[in-house]
């Protein structure tokens, strides 16, 4: 199962954007996109099927 923010485990590939391994402000900017609405380990999770869910529970 794919691990959703978690910081230490972040599959991000854009290392060098301001909330690389900030989970709550890369959740907020996603969160609030049309075009890329859910983070790299959203996308991750729902790809392996384990999201739904999960990222609900996560942030609270």
């Amino acid at each position: 199962m794919v691990p959703i923010y978690d910081p230490y485990h972040c599959p991000c590939h854009n290392t060098d954007c301001e909330r690389y391994c900030d989970c709550k402000p890369c959740v907020d900017f996603h969160h609030k996109q049309s075009r890329y609405p859910l983070t790299a380990c959203e996308r991750l999770a729902k790809q392996e099927g384990t999201l739904e869910g999960r990222y609900q529970e996560a942030l609270r």
